[in-house]
């Protein structure tokens, strides 16, 4: 089997396209995976990639390979590298992070988290979100031209996040920006790198960047901690603080790797979703026009944004025994990457998974995952962008692109950083329909 893979050919649009490195995030940036995925799922479904170290991984592009790997958790250990784009400060969290973790810890974390999770826990958010999506919009309509990943898409969950942990408004800027810092480490902007920085310097500074955000993290999650567990409150980081494992409460350690994963998934997940998601749907104007039109299809085209975006784009696994997929050998040691969004675009579980349908049924997409690691908080991520989702139709047929999206140097979540629109509030008031709470939970929240 050849490990590298090469040039390939558009069949649809009769040219040759650039190569797509998927382990460089400066593809990511500036080309389109899923063109390459399309052919890997036709011509070679279970491939090896290599990096510029040499390292290798099996490339698993196929929807139903992927439930295989996340079904057996045995032979496809979570404690691997948290991404392509190996980020050393999180993957030192191996065995510590909930999503680093394998069971039987791993369902013991789980376990603690779930029921801040649940969809009836959720719900308590509603009306802040709600109040919070109507001032976020309202803003932008003021505005006129805005950002909208900067100054709509991630407003909204890092105001929840922070609440939800209990951060001191006055802190939230900061930790926002040393949650960018941590995840985007790679991307020059974030860094605020020179023009001329090559790859090799950006990933040279990547990893001093993340591991300083993830210093400064841990130190103020630290003294955040140790004010909790000496005087709880009701938010999640008491809860982190004091509950207890096996008789025992988490480590310091444990608890901070597991504080700045809540704050990455719960910023990351909602503002690469909701901004991917109305890019598509300026970019599809009879899809839009339906939504706008149909307000009780918010619940599908939820559905349909995640499994069109794909916010976590892989998920990495290490095999600790020999096993075979799809007829190959697979070796221990040897690394997977579960490419989820290559899996949502599968010919064989979705019609036509190139169209961006908001009223696609079925639609069981791994948007979230799958299985043991399915997404703790993917009920809180729904409804986030259910309310997001319905509080900006009144203002949908009035925004437009004012220039070209740029995204996020990054393999695994190479969301968009910035997206010019221009965001009128003519039309608002006159279309809003209040939607009864209910209809915001839909049934698949409860997977």
């Amino acid at each position: 089997m050849r490990p590298v893979i090469a040039r390939i050919y558009d069949r649809e649009e009769k040219m040759e396209s650039p190569d797509f490195d998927l382990t460089n995030p400066d593809c990511f940036v500036q080309g389109d995976p899923h063109v390459l995925f399309r052919e890997l799922r036709r011509q070679e479904p279970l491939s090896q990639i290599v990096n510029r170290h040499g390292q290798k991984y099996w490339a698993v592009v196929k929807y139903r390979d992927a439930i295989a790997v996340y079904r057996d958790p045995q032979t496809f250990s979570s404690e691997a590298p948290i991404s392509i784009s190996d980020n050393l400060a999180f993957s030192e969290g191996r065995g510590k992070m909930l999503i680093l973790t394998d069971s039987p810890r791993h369902l013991k974390l789980r376990k603690l988290f779930k029921w801040s999770f649940t969809p009836l826990a959720v719900m308590r958010w509603e009306a802040t979100m709600r109040q919070l999506a109507r001032r976020i919009f309202a803003e932008a309509a003021a505005m006129g031209d805005c950002d909208f990943v900067p100054d709509v898409a991630g407003k909204l969950p890092i105001t929840v996040v922070c609440q939800m942990l209990g951060v001191p408004e006055a802190d939230r800027p900061r930790i926002e920006r040393l949650g960018n810092l941590s995840v985007g480490g790679h991307d020059p902007e974030i860094q605020q790198a020179p023009a001329d920085a090559t790859a090799e310097t950006l990933e040279a500074n990547a990893v001093r960047v993340q591991n300083q955000a993830h210093q400064e993290l841990a130190e103020y999650f630290g003294a955040m901690i140790a004010r909790r567990r000496a005087q709880p409150k009701d938010d999640l980081l008491s809860m982190i603080a004091n509950e207890k494992i096996d008789g025992a409460v988490m480590s310091e350690e444990e608890a901070l790797y597991n504080c700045v994963l809540v704050l990455d998934a719960g910023l990351d997940t909602t503002r690469n979703a909701l901004s991917g998601g109305v890019y598509a749907l300026l970019n599809n104007r009879n899809e839009l026009e339906r939504l706008v039109a149909n307000p009780e299809l918010v619940p599908s085209a939820v559905e349909e944004i995640v499994r069109w975006t794909s916010p976590s784009f892989h998920n990495i696994r290490r095999v600790t025994r020999t096993t075979s997929l799809r007829g190959m050998e697979l070796s221990e040691g040897d690394l997977v990457a579960v490419w989820l969004g290559s899996a949502n675009r599968d010919e064989e579980i979705f019609d036509e998974p190139d169209r961006f349908d908001v009223s696609r049924d079925p639609n069981e997409h791994l948007g979230f995952g799958h299985a043991q690691h399915f997404c703790l908080g993917a009920n809180l991520a729904r409804l986030e962008l259910r309310v997001a989702l319905r509080e900006l139709l009144p203002y949908l047929k009035n925004i437009e692109l004012t220039g070209r999206i740029e995204r996020l140097r990054h393999c695994s979540v190479p969301g968009i950083k910035h997206m010019p629109v221009r965001f009128s509030r003519e039309g608002a008031e006159s279309t809003r329909i209040d939607m009864p709470a209910a209809s915001i939970i839909s049934k698949r929240a409860s997977r």
